[in-house]
């Protein structure tokens, strides 16, 4: 037979287990909003920066810092990867729509993200309650 204080033990052990996976979760949750944010900050960028492309030499980003010299023959042809390395041209119309609909899908995203987030954060919190709860009488 399981004893009164055993049984608190275990829903002690229980609430911590609950609490650790909330904490997680809730640590991907911020993780993945962030990079949200980010994304959608550089799509906003990226849809501005459009506008500004000219005709002419400039210079091309090839990665992390480095830049080659380019001449660029039209302002209106983009070669854009749409997935799995699946490339499209574009002209700056499209290329707007493209892009606005790819900010307006983060943008009804991060709101339901953000919601979940409060969801685990309050969920947690009534947990560490419980917790506190359940430590109080085992004394």
């Amino acid at each position: 037979m399981v004893s009164d204080n055993e049984e608190l033990k275990r829903e002690i052990q229980e609430k911590y287990i609950q609490i650790e996976l909330l904490n997680k979760e809730l640590e991907q949750i911020s993780v993945q909003l962030e990079l949200m944010k980010s994304k959608l900050n550089e799509l906003i960028t990226l849809k501005n920066s459009i506008n500004k492309i000219q005709k002419g030499e400039g210079f091309s980003q090839l990665g992390s810092g480095i830049f080659v010299s380019s001449n660029i023959t039209t302002d209106n042809i983009f070669l854009v990867d749409v997935g799995r390395r699946f490339f499209v041209k574009m002209n700056k119309e499209e290329i707007h729509k493209y892009l606005e609909e790819k900010i307006n899908n983060f943008k009804s995203a991060i709101p339901q993200i953000s919601k979940r987030k409060s969801e685990l954060q309050n969920e947690a919190q009534k947990q560490i309650f419980e917790l506190q709860n359940l430590q109080s009488n085992q004394k």
